[in-house]
């Protein structure tokens, strides 16, 4: 039997790198920060705005935000939810759907299914890799970390870390990471097949 270290659970830190929002400004957490309801009288989905990017907090899961200059609905179902934060209204849109809004650009996400690694481009969220592995796709908050587990995949899965290894989705390759793509390497015709140990993180062909 042969083992590979597979470097192959994706770590990211989506908590504490500086980003630019829309408007240029930077800011220095995984969230967009924005003042509360002070500037725009009673918001109203679909009704006019002055400041892109502003919030409010209409539930603990959900939040009008200001985008193109009208008032919009944003889905808030990533771990901190909305809430107030010295008065400014903050959204958590990190737990999402393909195609929603989100305000920062390169921010990462998951899908509520836990199935799909998401990010922000051009102010909607899109499927960058999927997470096939048990763990799936799931935040560390505590840690600030997004973890997708690429433990199985399919050949031409997009991948995150060159030459990291994953096992075919029925056990009998192994595959390989190269140029951002899985690709076949061998296959594990053995009894045991191919294998993931997630306490060695490593692959095992058979």
């Amino acid at each position: 039997m042969v083992h590979f270290t597979r470097w192959g659970v994706l770590l990211l830190v989506v908590a504490s790198s500086a980003a630019c929002d829309r408007s240029g400004s930077k800011k220095d957490s995984g969230e967009k920060e924005t003042s509360g309801a002070a500037a725009d009288a009673k918001p109203e989905v679909g009704t006019a705005c002055t400041k892109d990017g502003k919030q409010i907090c209409t539930s603990k899961k959900s939040a009008l935000v200001c985008d193109a200059a009208k008032w919009t609905t944003m889905t808030c179902r990533g771990p901190r939810g909305c809430r107030e934060k010295n008065g400014k209204g903050v959204c958590d849109g990190r737990i999402n759907e393909p195609g929603a809004l989100c305000l920062k650009e390169k921010n990462t996400g998951c899908t509520a299914d836990q199935k799909d690694r998401l990010d922000c481009r051009n102010g909607e969220w899109f499927v960058l890799a999927h997470c096939r592995g048990k763990k799936g796709c799931h935040i560390d908050d505590e840690k600030g970390l997004l973890y997708c587990d690429q433990a199985v995949a399919y050949v031409g899965d997009v991948c995150m870390v060159d030459n990291g290894a994953a096992c075919s989705h029925d056990g009998k390759a192994f595959l390989r990471c190269k140029n951002g793509k899985y690709s076949f390497e061998t296959r594990c015709l053995g009894a045991k097949g191919c294998m993931y140990d997630y306490d060695k993180d490593q692959v095992s062909c058979d």
